[in-house]
């Protein structure tokens, strides 16, 4: 299939001179799947969110810990480490209330604003999402004592 999102973007790119290559921001938000490029930066925002917010999921799980599955993780973390947990899903949060607010105006020059500062913002908490993300995969590496964990079911 070919990238039919490319030229709009680049189009919309000479208009607002703040936005980000595309391939960069391709490779980071699959801003090729737009379906429907009618309000292109807006779409894009949206791509953005989509990834912001699964992040912020799992962060959001570990915090309220409600799940033997959290329960488990967390107990791979020290305190500083559910510090920096909750830094992270705050800066995630931020962006995304930053773009909920957007919806209300819907301004291509404050969508692409968003954008720029969106993905320089998430190529950074990348950086410090990846050892979280690394340290919950080999929480299940430990042994687990299934009694004491299996001990109450509601």
């Amino acid at each position: 299939m070919t990238d039919e999102i490319k030229p709009i973007y680049e189009k919309l790119r000479k208009k607002h001179t703040v936005l980000p290559d595309y391939q960069k921001l391709n490779n980071e938000f699959e801003i090729s799947n737009i379906d429907y490029p009618n309000f292109l930066l807006r779409e894009i925002r949206h791509k953005i969110c989509d990834k912001i917010v699964d992040f912020a999921k799992i962060f959001e799980e570990l915090i309220t810990a409600e799940s033997f599955v959290n329960m488990h993780e967390l107990k791979a973390f020290f305190s500083d480490d559910k510090k920096k947990i909750f830094d992270l899903f705050r800066e995630l949060m931020k962006i995304n209330r930053e773009s909920l607010l957007l919806r209300l105006t819907e301004d291509d020059r404050t969508n692409a604003k968003f954008i720029e500062d969106a993905l320089q913002r998430w190529l950074q908490l990348k950086k410090e999402i990846l050892p979280v993300l690394q340290r919950l995969e080999s929480a299940w590496d430990n042994d687990i004592d299934i009694t004491q964990k299996l001990t109450y079911f509601g």
